[in-house]
C-alpha cells in the first residue's frame, strides 16, 4: 500500500509568479503537501508566458546546440559585443519581440561558426544566461549534479539498477537521507494487494479474473 510521502503533513502557500516558484510548488505537492496557490484575479502571469516572451533569442550550431536566453537589453548589449554591429538593430526589447524569425536567424548563423564549449564560456563571462544542450545520458556524469547528489540509484524488476533524478531539496533524515525509496511500479504489480485489501476479493476470483483476462501483467496482445 502507497506509504506516507516525507510531507504528507505539511501545508504550503504558493504566492510567486515566477517560473521557479510554480515548479517548487509542483515539487512540494509530489512530495505529498498540500500547496494552495495564491494568485491575482487576472491569473498568475506565468500562464501567460511562451517561449518567444520567456527567452526569445536562441542559437544552435551544426553538431551542438546552445540555448541563450537574453533577459534585457544590458544582456543584448553583451550579446552585440560579441556577435557584431549587425546586432544593433534588435537593440531593443520591442524589436527582438517583433522581429523575434530575424533574431533567430542572427544568432544561429553565429553560433554555427563557434565551438559550444567555447561560445557558452565568453556568454557566461559577461552575464548572459547560457547552456549547451546535452543528452540525457550526459546528464547524469554533469559534475555538480553528481556533487550534490541529485541522482540517488534504484534497481527496477524490469530495466535494472539505474539513477534517476531526485527532487533538488536537501536530504531528510526520516528516510536516511533519500527521497526515492521505491522504484516505478510495474504493470498490475499492486492489483492482486489493492483487490483483496480494499474489495474483498478472495484469490479465487482474482485467479478467476487473471484467467479471464481482466488483470495482468503485461499489456493485452503482447
Amino acid at each position: 500500500m502507497t506509504e506516507p510521502t516525507p510531507l504528507t503533513d505539511y501545508r504550503v502557500l504558493e504566492i510567486s509568479d515566477r517560473i521557479a516558484g510554480d515548479y517548487c510548488g509542483k515539487l512540494f505537492r509530489d512530495a505529498g503537501a498540500t500547496v494552495v496557490k495564491v494568485e491575482p484575479a487576472s491569473g498568475d502571469p506565468v500562464r501567460r508566458y511562451t517561449a518567444t516572451k520567456s527567452a526569445l533569442p536562441r542559437g544552435c550550431g551544426p553538431d551542438d546546440w546552445v540555448a541563450v536566453a537574453v533577459r534585457n537589453d544590458a544582456e543584448w548589449r553583451a550579446v552585440t559585443e560579441l556577435i557584431g554591429p549587425q546586432a544593433e538593430e534588435f537593440a531593443g526589447a520591442d524589436a527582438r519581440r517583433d522581429r523575434a524569425d530575424a533574431v533567430d536567424e542572427l544568432l544561429a548563423a553565429w553560433f554555427a561558426a563557434q565551438d559550444a564549449g567555447v561560445v557558452v564560456e565568453r556568454l557566461t563571462a559577461v552575464g548572459v544566461p547560457v547552456a549547451r544542450v546535452i543528452s540525457p545520458s550526459e546528464v547524469v556524469d554533469n559534475e555538480q549534479l553528481v556533487a550534490r547528489g541529485y541522482f540517488e540509484p534504484l534497481d527496477h524488476p524490469s530495466t535494472g539498477p539505474c539513477v534517476y533524478p531526485r527532487p533538488p531539496f536537501a536530504p531528510i533524515a526520516a528516510t536516511g537521507g533519500r527521497w526515492l525509496r521505491t522504484p516505478a511500479p510495474t504493470l498490475g504489480e499492486h492489483t492482486p494487494e489493492v483487490l483483496r485489501e480494499l474489495c474483498g476479493v478472495t484469490d479465487e476470483q482474482l485467479a478467476r479474473l487473471a484467467a479471464d483476462g481482466v488483470i495482468g501483467t503485461r499489456p493485452k496482445g503482447l
